[in-house]
């Protein structure tokens, strides 16, 4: 809210769990009294994507993973050419662009920017000291319970050498 009073954002991107979502929905109503364009991912927007486009403080849904339709969204702005985008038209009416492929190859993705990250419990960037990683997407099982076969489908690996790239300099 401070950063959002502080300088003005056209775009502010907002990802969810379910457990998180009431937070988001503040989150996104304080950067909507902004003036930004505000768009949700996560697993609860794309296994909800309805109920989260129906939120007025909300304009736009990444449904799965978001590297690539994140990308096309900000470098084209919204429209049907963004697979994996649900949005609202100006009348308000949801459109529900086609899927994006899953990211077989999780070795293209690039290596996370940690450094330009903000301040946060006092520590900023790289320095953080607990932090996450990634070493693969999706699951083996299909549990009816779990949203995972939802986001990420199959299982998806990442090479060790690729992995122990990034957790080198952690």
């Amino acid at each position: 809210e401070k950063s959002l009073k502080r300088e003005k954002f056209d775009f502010v991107g907002i990802s969810s769990m379910t457990g998180g979502y009431y937070n988001a929905r503040e989150f996104a109503r304080i950067a909507r009294e902004a003036g930004a364009y505000v768009v949700m991912g996560g697993y609860h927007p794309t296994a909800l994507t309805d109920d989260v486009l129906a939120d007025p403080n909300v304009d736009a849904v990444i449904r799965g993973e978001g590297e690539l339709p994140l990308r096309e969204l900000v470098l084209g702005g919204p429209g049907r050419h963004v697979k994996g985008l649900s949005f609202k038209e100006k009348t308000g009416e949801p459109v529900h662009n086609p899927d994006q492929a899953l990211i077989y190859d999780l070795d293209s993705l690039p290596q996370p920017l940690r450094g330009i990250r903000p301040v946060r419990f006092g520590e900023k960037g790289d320095e953080y000291s607990i932090d996450t990683l990634y070493s693969s997407r999706g699951c083996i099982a299909k549990c009816t319970f779990c949203a995972n076969d939802t986001v990420q489908k199959n299982f998806r690996g990442r090479s060790p050498e690729h992995f122990f790239e990034e957790l080198e300099p952690l």
